[in-house]
């Protein structure tokens, strides 16, 4: 019955219909991008370079001649699947360590929040473009290095969570009962602590969409002819003046996406905290 007044009043929030419409929209463009997009993303029309906005190019034409339109659909697939695999490891690796960490304490906890913390301490953008430069641009190493920044912030979420839920009764009584450790984690305390974690999924969904649009604008995304937002603002920032097009539409996207993103998790938060919810 909780639940169901949760998502109810989820539900009643207009910023979650509003991003989680915008959010869905750009998930179903991405499954779909082959059948969806108008043209092909690497087709070349000499004639039609620089071309504005009009019937056959809607969003008009970059440097080649490239429909924009198409590239952006195609690339959008190949943001979410980085960006959603990257969170995937992080989410997971990252509350399965704070959990360890809150639950175990001593030298247990001393260990993973150290290493945490020393690991939280790099700025990501640099950590990010030495990783990649190291082991080279690909699909793979861009959703391995972006997961691994974004660890210590799930780790430190799940850590201060399960220190607090660990105190309250029904964990222990159910220690008191004998129940073994995974059932504890797996059955009291995961459950308890998942709603921070899930805002921080949508608010670290948003930073790995602008992460890898960063690293692609640096040439250490995946290699043309791979569409990238990031890999189009840099080449059609070079011929802004003759067409400014192909840069301001994956720039309103990448805006776009990310805000929906940050919206969606504040609005989250703010309806499941008692806290924050007047």
């Amino acid at each position: 019955m909780n639940r169901f007044k949760s998502i109810k009043r989820l539900l009643k929030d207009f910023r979650i219909i509003i991003c989680g419409l915008f959010i869905l929209l750009l998930a179903l463009t991405a499954i779909f991008a082959p059948i969806i997009a108008p043209h092909s993303f690497s087709q070349m029309n000499t004639l039609d370079r620089f071309s504005g906005p009009g019937p056959e190019f809607l969003l008009g034409t970059d440097e080649f001649g490239r429909d924009i339109l198409s590239r952006l659909i195609h690339g959008a697939r190949l943001t979410l699947i980085i960006s959603l695999g990257a969170v995937a490891i992080s989410s997971v690796i990252g509350t399965l360590a704070g959990l360890i960490a809150g639950y175990s304490g001593g030298w247990t906890e001393n260990i993973l929040m150290r290493l945490m913390d020393a690991l939280f301490s790099f700025p990501p953008f640099l950590l990010a473009i030495f990783v990649i430069v190291f082991l080279g641009p690909s699909v793979i190493n861009l959703i391995l290095t972006i997961g691994l920044l974004y660890i210590p912030r799930f780790a430190r979420i799940a850590h201060s969570s399960t220190l607090l839920v660990k105190e309250l009764e029904y964990v222990e009584a159910a220690q008191a009962l004998g129940a073994s450790i995974p059932r504890i984690i797996g059955r009291h305390i995961l459950p308890n602590i998942f709603a921070p974690i899930m805002v921080q999924m949508s608010l670290t969904l948003g930073a790995a969409v602008l992460l890898e649009s960063g690293l692609s604008f640096l040439g250490l995304g995946p290699p043309p002819p791979t569409p990238s937002w990031g890999r189009m603002v840099q080449q059609s920032a070079r011929f802004m003046q003759m067409s400014p097009y192909g840069i301001i539409w994956p720039s309103v996207i990448i805006s776009l996406t990310v805000l929906s993103f940050n919206i969606f998790a504040d609005a989250v938060r703010d309806n499941l905290d008692p806290r924050l919810r007047q």
